[in-house]
């Protein structure tokens, strides 16, 4: 049987070994190499060099250097991926596989720009190729057009599966069922009316929904898509994530996760072994694991801390998910030993490599948020792993040994909402960096401005009845809203209508876009009291804005997230500003809003009080994250026996 016509029957294996025959009687056979290359990729075996071969014999074959821009990929070399795309591109500029090709590794080196213009270039010349919407759809998010992502993932979704997608608003599907008692993991998944048989589509969908605010939409697509086997796992921990933002019960979240947990367990065998010695006091090798070591909240609350860590006893190792070179990461890349480029990598590499790198403790920094590995983690490339920065909740992952955490947000009558056991640092879970950029705090200029600066997700429907209801209690007042999808009109008229129809009118919003940092610390100066949406309250906004002098109302929470905003709080010193209610959270955003002397005190002595705290104490941080690794590694070499 021919090559060719192996490869069209689908029969891998036997064209992997038949190619090797070829190759056996005619080494510098080109065609048998490309599709020797291929089929190892299908079976996902190794096969960079073979398509490295391939392309060096057939130097004119578009095809050739598209796979090989994929292999490259794959194994994180980045821009020798896109210079192979590149010339897949230029040798066939009608071939859609190359612009396919090139835009995931594109999107992979974060050039999103880019990677929608080959995507859009695909989408035509092979208008049922999932790839090229998926592609179109992801890069069109990730730089935060989210109408436009919307659309692209529902053209796709129709183009595909031949049903008309539905718009947004149409979905009505409950994110959750608060009343499920404990100890009933299985919920129902639901048969939501959407098109099925194209799960990635509609995992970036709900993606890009929640981003622009619509949860029970996102929800949706999210339980539509788990209803893939192959697809469950990401589905189900895409609406883990989503939960955090919606005020379902406790209970409904960790029924959920455990749902998460059983999916993980019967997907992925984790190691048991590893080549590490049990010697509870020799230098530790520390990886962390994120898409975000750069101006972002992990790379702001990381960048002091590993400053601190600097010549201590542990070796960190960086797996960076993500590429994102800033300034911010100029100053982390110092602190590592060694940067391993991950973004390319399959989860069985990925921990392939960091069980080569003889990590003795692996940290999530990421959990379900954008640029995770859940599916690393699951493999238990280290001994003991932990999550910790990037994530709020429990991640549901079976191979994850501890939550780093404090007794403020995940308190000991909380822990059965865990599937993780709690490692609590002696102060707060968290540790802020300072910004470099010099702006003074200053008293706002005329009428009462309220102030958040979080993302559209967290604004929920109960918090934007607060809200409306607050500025109608105070006619005067204004509610300055800062996101990053605001930059956007769909996402400026869709908040705009929320609050009309809660009979508040788009005179008194306020509404702009990302800015550069020291501008956007400028714009705290304009806001006399932030509000803290619930039960996802701000994290960095919430100490930048202590930073900037601006008093924080929050209300009292039930789970680690929703506790984050007290803690931050109780850490400056203002336990009096969480609210044990809706009414008490109005009751005190008027009372800081109608006192100006104490306003004008707190712009002057909010940020010594800050940076006299322990959320500012990088050297007390970095010791008791250090003495945390320590325990933890102790433990486990007591656990093999060893003499501790």
């Amino acid at each position: 049987m021919a090559l060719i016509d192996l490869y069209r029957a689908g029969r891998l294996q036997g064209l992997v070994e038949h190619a090797r025959q070829v190759l056996r009687r005619d080494p510098d056979f080109g065609f048998a190499w490309k599709i020797l290359g291929v089929g190892l990729q299908s079976l996902g075996l190794p096969a960079l060099a073979e398509l490295e071969k391939a392309a060096v014999l057939l130097p004119g074959d578009a095809g050739a250097h598209a796979n090989l821009c994929d292999g490259y990929r794959e194994a994180a070399r980045l821009e020798e991926a896109i210079r192979s795309g590149r010339q897949a591109v230029a040798l066939a500029p009608a071939l859609a596989e190359a612009h396919i090709n090139l835009s995931a590794a594109l999107h992979a080196a974060g050039q999103y720009a880019e990677a929608e213009g080959h995507a859009r270039l695909a989408v035509p010349l092979s208008p049922g190729d999932l790839a090229a919407r998926v592609n179109l759809g992801n890069a069109l998010r990730e730089q935060g057009r989210l109408a436009e992502a919307i659309e692209a993932y529902r053209q796709g979704l129709q183009a595909l599966s031949g049903q008309p997608a539905p718009q947004m608003g149409q979905l009505d599907h409950p994110i959750g069922q608060p009343d499920l008692p404990m100890g009933q993991p299985d919920l129902p998944m639901g048969q939501p009316d959407l098109p099925m048989g194209q799960p990635k589509l509609l995992i970036g969908l709900g993606i890009a929904l929640m981003r622009n605010g619509e949860l029970d939409a996102a929800a949706a697509c999210f339980r539509a898509a788990a209803q893939s086997p192959a697809d469950a796992l990401e589905a189900q921990g895409n609406l883990l994530f989503l939960l955090n933002y919606t005020q379902v019960a406790p209970q409904t979240v960790i029924a959920e996760t455990r749902r998460y947990r059983e999916l993980m367990q019967a997907r992925i065998q984790p190691r048991t072994r590893w080549q590490r010695g049990a010697e509870p006091e020799r230098q530790l090798t520390i990886g962390l694991v994120s898409g975000d070591f750069c101006a972002h909240p992990v790379g702001y609350f990381l960048e002091s801390v590993l400053a601190a860590l600097a010549g201590n006893e542990c070796r960190l190792l960086a797996y960076r998910t993500r590429r994102c070179d800033d300034a911010v990461w100029a100053r982390l890349r110092p602190a590592f030993a060694e940067v391993v480029e991950a973004a390319g990598l399959s989860d069985e590499a990925l921990a392939n490599r960091v069980e080569q790198d003889g990590v003795d403790i692996l940290v999530d920094l990421a959990g379900h948020t954008a640029h995770g590995r859940p599916g690393v983690f699951a493999r238990k490339p280290a001994p003991v792993q932990h999550a910790w920065l990037g994530y709020f909740a429990s991640t549901g992952n079976p191979q994850i040994d501890y939550l780093l955490c404090d007794a403020h947000v995940l308190p000991p009558a909380e822990e059965p909402l865990y599937v993780e056991k709690p490692w609590r640092l002696p102060d707060f879970a968290l540790c802020f960096t300072p910004p470099r950029e010099e702006v003074a705090p200053a008293m706002p200029q005329g009428g009462v401005t309220f102030g958040c600066f979080n993302n559209l997700a967290k604004l929920n429907d109960a918090v934007l009845d607060c809200w409306s209801q607050l500025l109608k209690e105070m006619p005067e007042a204004k509610l300055l809203l800062k996101a990053r999808a605001l930059a956007q009109e769909p996402a400026r008229a869709a908040i705009v209508e929320r609050f009309a129809r809660r009979g508040v009118g788009a005179g008194r919003l306020l509404l702009e876009g990302p800015a550069p940092r020291h501008a956007y610390l400028e714009a705290y100066r304009r806001v006399h009291v932030m509000l803290d949406p619930f039960p996802f309250p701000g994290g960095t906004t919430t100490v930048e804005g202590l930073w900037m002098g601006v008093p924080h109302v929050t209300l009292k929470g039930d789970r680690w997230i929703a506790h984050q905003g007290e803690m931050l709080l109780r850490a400056v010193g203002h336990p009096e500003w969480i609210a044990a209610d809706e009414a008490s959270y109005r009751r005190l955003a008027r009372s800081l809003a109608s006192d100006q002397a104490q306003l004008a005190a707190l712009r002057q002595n909010l940020r010594a009080a800050l940076l006299a705290s322990p959320l500012c104490d990088a050297p007390r941080f970095a010791a008791n994250l250090q003495a945390a690794w320590r325990g933890m590694w102790r433990r486990w070499c007591a656990e093999q026996g060893a003499p501790v």
